[in-house]
């Protein structure tokens, strides 16, 4: 399901088998993954501000992205908000643990705007995302939701079982990040961590993280995605984590997952 420059709503379908039959990576001729295999694409662009909601949905067997919204700047006036988008109560369940291709949830990510609030904003509440994990030696993570730079957003009410990342909040401004339940792969995965973030004004709060390496990691001057800047945190709890809360650069903290948070951009298409 593919929506450009439109808004509207995808509400109530089963989308499956999105890729290539058996999932894998093609690699280009400079030794480049080539990402492909995504079940639900929304891209905005351009002057006209638009709102989506993807609600409902059951996404299963897909290669890539389960649900990717990409909101990107006009390039003559990037100081327009143009994609508001909630993502609602959809169930998206990857592959599992597998050294054949990295696979994302949920990916939100806004790209070019001149401020922050001009930025993708909305919500994500209630969705029930699994089994995205990278297994052994691979390029990147399997992540359950992954943002970036959105303006505002809300997530809530999720529930992020057997990742490498739950959620990775990259450049978040002013989001609140609440009562959602993080479920680690427990022992069997080096490294899982619920939620890595960066930004600033984040408040999170009244989240449970279970079965983890590293509940909540927070960047601090990272190389890559700066620092997590006026961050709150407040009533959240922790079961069988190993470390509540870490801070530091990703490159030099946590997990192997994390070290390789900024990489993580290829696999967005890009127009």
């Amino acid at each position: 399901i593919v929506f450009i420059n439109a808004g509207g709503v995808i509400r109530g379908n089963l989308v499956k088998d999105i890729g290539f039959g058996e999932p894998r990576l093609l690699i280009d001729e400079i030794g480049e993954p080539v990402y492909q295999g995504d079940a639900v694409v929304v891209v905005n662009f351009g002057t006209i501000p638009r709102t989506i909601t993807i609600a409902e949905n059951r996404i299963v067997n897909y290669n890539n992205n389960g649900i990717l919204v990409d909101a990107e700047a006009d390039f003559s006036d990037p100081g327009i908000a143009n994609l508001t988008v909630h993502v609602i109560d959809n169930t998206v369940i990857g592959a599992g643990p597998n050294d054949i291709i990295d696979q994302w949830g949920i990916f939100i990510g806004g790209f070019g705007f001149s401020e922050p609030q001009f930025s993708v904003t909305g919500t994500v509440r209630g969705n029930r995302v699994r089994d995205q994990i990278t297994a052994g030696q691979y390029p990147l993570p399997g992540v359950g939701i992954v943002t970036f730079n959105p303006y505002n957003l809300e997530i809530n009410n999720n529930v992020i079982e057997n990742t490498n990342i739950g959620v990775a909040a990259s450049q978040a401004f002013g989001a609140q990040i609440k009562q959602n339940q993080f479920v680690g792969p427990g022992q069997s995965v080096f490294g899982a961590t619920g939620l890595l973030l960066s930004g600033s004004d984040t408040r999170v709060f009244e989240n449970r993280f279970r079965k983890l390496e590293t509940g909540i990691l927070l960047l601090v001057e990272d190389p890559a995605l700066g620092s997590a800047v006026n961050t709150a945190l407040d009533d959240n709890r922790s079961d069988n984590v190993a470390v509540d809360v870490m801070t530091g650069p990703g490159a030099q903290v946590a997990s192997a997952a994390a070290a390789n948070v900024m990489p993580m951009w290829r696999k967005i298409p890009r127009r």
